[in-house]
Formats: C-alpha cells, structure tokens, sequence
C-alpha cells in the first residue's frame, strides 16, 4: 500500500555506516565538471513515518556524496503522490519517482513511466522476490523497482485476549476460545464473530473503549480503503476483476455473505478516532485490523506499557472467508520517468540500485538493528530478511505474515492454498481503488448503525461493479 505523506517538516536523518554503497553498485562516480553533472529529481512520499523520510534524505544525501562530479539529485516530498502521478503530464514529473505498485500498470499504459531494465543492475533486479518483480512487470517489461513489500494483519493484545479467555493455539485446533498463528489455521468468519461477541462480553474489556473490542481502520483513507479488505473479497473467491469486467467476479453468494459477516462486526465507533488504531496504541482495544506500518508505534505505546512489553502484540492471520485467508501484498516502489533523458535515466538507475539494496531495505524497514526506527515492513529482497527479527523469527509480530507473503497466489487467480494476493494487475486499478474503498465504506457506515439487509449489500456490489466496468469501457478495456 502507498501511504499518503502528511507534510511533516523534515528530520534528521538517520546515522548508518557507508555500507550502504558498498561494491554491487555498478556505476562509478568520476571527475566531471560542474557542467556535465547531471541533474535529476527525486519525488518521495515517506508514507506516515518518520523514519522513512530519514531513510529517503539518507539516500538522496548518500547518492549525491558517492556521484559528487556526475549526478546530482533534488529531492522533494509530494503530498497524495499516487493521485498527482496519475494526472500530471510525463513533462511535469519526477525523474525518479516513489509510487504503489498496483498503479504501476496504468502509469506505463499512459506512457508516465520508462521501462528499466537498460539502467539499473541485473544483481539489483535479480535480488527482488518474485512477487515483487510480478507486480513491477507490465506487458513483459520491469517499470519499478521495491524496498518493501506490503502485509496486513490482525494485531491482538495478548493481555485483554487472555483475560477474556482467548489463548495462543499452538500446536492445538483453532477455535474461537484460542487465537491463531499460521494463515493456514485462521480463524473462520463464524469463528472470529464469536470472538468479538466473547470480547464484549467481558465486562472489564467492554468498558476499555465503550464496547468496542476491535477496530478496522476504515478511517485511515487513501488507498486503504481498497488494499485494507480487497482480502475479504479475495479470501471470498473473488479476484476482483475477471478479463475486463467485474461482473462475474464480484456478484457472487460467496461474496455477498462475507461483506454481511464483515458489516455485521463493525464497531460504532470506527469510523471516529478508533479508525486509525489510536485506541489499540493505547491498549484499551483487544484487536486491529491494520498494516505492517502501524507496528513501530504499537511497540513503543502503550499497548506495551503497564507492566508489558512487546511480546504482548501479537500477528494474527485475517479471517477466512471460504477460500483460505488472504493477505494484502506489494508496497511502495521507485520508478524512473518517461520523459527524462537518457543521461537522466541512467542516474536515476543509479539511485534505485540503491533504495533497493539490502542494505537500504534494512534501515528502511528495522532502522539498521533498532526496530522504534524501523517502518514495520517486510524487505522486498529475501536476502534482508533474515537481518530483520520483526519477520525472520517466530517471535516476531510479522514472522507469519512474511511467511504468507511468500506464498502469493498467481495474479488474477485465487486459490485454497496461498495467501498473498496482488492487487489486480491492471491499467484500471485507479477506478477500482475508487470502487472498493466506496463500497467498504459504505459498508461501515450502514453496519455501525447496525443490521445490513442482504439487498442493501447486493446494491451496495452492483455500484461497485458498475464503477469499475464503466473505468474500463472509459479507456476502452486498455487497447
């Protein structure tokens, strides 16, 4: 998911060793004159954390110490980056530009962003997962290089979970009195509603945050709004899309019955200050359902606070609606502009290997071995992994969600047995960010004030699908 940059002032950045740039670079700086320096700019979000706007200033800042002679790079931070890449013209646009994956397909089909195999390394390129690579790849051809790679979950305290009587599984059958560990053993839709009803039973835990025991995120806005419950649909059997209609996808019983599950369990007060996690950060809410971004501050709230510590958040798996529970996947990626020169290209070349590297990706998502610095994220290469014990140990919040990531399901299909699942890989992803995040919210509001009608739901998907089929008759199918 691509987070929206709130206009913070910037900060320092963050002290790492020169590692960063160590020899698999493949381009070398050299003495130049003033005039031959080529000048490149670089547009950045850095998300909702700090951190990752020091990670990004530390780049720029790296870059332009290593090619001091040959390039230079301006960096500028771009508030709803998504939105001004899709509108702007290739002539107004960055050199190299920070973008969300899912809506690489539609900005290379408009001609917004270059192919760039000629001008970042083959180790570089070669080092992303294969899922990432999937997602970067339109008609054949790599667009984007990745830092990071995306995952949701369901974060439990493990204190309020236990005082309701709601344990650790472990090797045991997952029931309703037990929460989970592997995607393979999640909770069923039936299961997790008892779950809630069993946390609001417990009169101590109802009373934290007037009778809410969970929140969705659904007032998080932006993309989240598709990315945080395309998995419901996908985990329903949906693939959202199926050649250039959402018809056949989308207006089916499976789906139907998990967007009533779904409804059925919304808090009253989501939508209001519960509805970015403020009140699970504060531990006075037993479960949310949120992104791996939103793991730094819980670790440092006060979830952890009043004699607990970090081992009391805990990942677990999204529920499964039918079809084996599904996880979100992809994340932000860099991308070079269409309409730079050669020269420009091979510069900005030069900075993804960088923002690429495993070494980035580790300041990047565990702030170089000091996880309150880190976004949270799972490495966009396997190799960075392992350095990272928020995803590389089964103590780790996310070990079992990076574990689902590397189970993707192949795009456009939806399967029993994987749990990632990519964002439809597709030049109308912008017309379906637009219809999912309607139709949940919506949803949210209807299921807060409290029993949706099954008619409601199927007018509700029927707007859905028609916002998306008219996305793709407007550019006629993408031809």
């Amino acid at each position: 998911m691509k987070k929206l940059f709130t206009g913070r002032k910037s900060v320092a950045v963050v002290a790492v060793g020169a590692a960063l740039l160590c020899g698999s670079l493949p381009l070398v700086a050299t003495a130049a004159s003033a005039a031959s320096v080529t000048n490149i700019t670089v547009w950045g979000s850095g998300g909702d954390q700090s951190q990752e706007v020091n990670g990004i200033q530390y780049a720029v800042a790296e870059y332009n110490k290593e090619y001091a002679g040959k390039y230079h790079a301006k960096l500028q931070f771009v508030d709803n980056i998504s939105t001004v890449q899709e509108t702007a013209s290739a002539n107004d646009e960055g050199t190299v530009m920070e973008g969300d994956g899912p809506t690489l397909s539609y900005l290379a089909y408009s001609g917004k962003i270059a192919p760039l195999k000629a001008y970042v390394s083959a180790a570089a390129v070669k080092g992303q997962s294969s899922y990432i690579q999937g997602q970067d790849t339109y008609q054949g051809k790599l667009y984007a290089m990745a830092t990071i790679n995306g995952t949701l979950t369901l974060y439990g305290n493990v204190k309020l979970l236990n005082e309701a009587g709601i344990t650790a599984c472990g090797s045991a059958p997952t029931t309703a009195s037990c929460y989970p560990s592997e995607w393979s053993n999640a909770w069923t839709a039936a299961q997790f509603g008892q779950v809630l009803k069993t946390l609001a039973a417990n009169s101590s835990i109802a009373k934290l945050d007037n009778g809410d025991v969970w929140a969705a995120n659904i007032a998080y806005g932006g993309e989240y709004g598709a990315y945080g419950f395309l998995p419901i649909l996908n985990s329903a059997g949906s693939p959202i899309v199926s050649g250039n209609s959402a018809t056949k996808a989308l207006e089916t019983p499976s789906v139907y019955a998990a967007l009533a599950d779904w409804a059925s369990w919304m808090p009253t007060n989501d939508q209001t200050s519960n509805g970015t996690g403020t009140a699970f950060d504060a531990g006075t809410e037993p479960l949310l359902w949120g992104g791996h971004w939103q793991l730094p501050g819980m670790l440092t709230g006060a979830v952890t606070n009043n004699g607990a510590d970090a081992s009391n958040v805990v990942g677990i798996p999204l529920p499964n609606f039918g079809y084996g529970a599904k996880d979100g996947a992809g994340s932000n990626v860099w991308e070079i502009g269409a309409d730079a020169t050669t020269a420009q290209k091979q510069a900005a070349g030069a900075f993804l290997n960088i923002v690429s590297s495993p070494t980035f990706q580790d300041l990047y998502t565990y702030g170089n071995g000091n996880a309150k610095y880190g976004d949270g994220a799972i490495p966009a290469d396997p190799a960075a992994v392992a350095k990272d014990p928020t995803v590389a140990t089964p103590s780790g919040v996310l070990y079992y969600a990076a574990k689902a990531e590397n189970n993707a399901c192949p795009a456009g299909k939806i399967l029993t047995t994987c749990f990632a699942v990519p964002r439809p890989v597709t030049p109308a992803y912008p017309g379906i960010t637009s219809a999912i995040s309607t139709l949940f919210s919506s949803l949210a509001t209807q299921g807060a004030q409290g029993a949706v009608s099954s008619s409601t739901i199927q007018s509700l998907v029927a707007t859905a699908v028609d916002s998306i089929n008219s996305y793709y008759q407007q550019f006629n199918n993408f031809k």
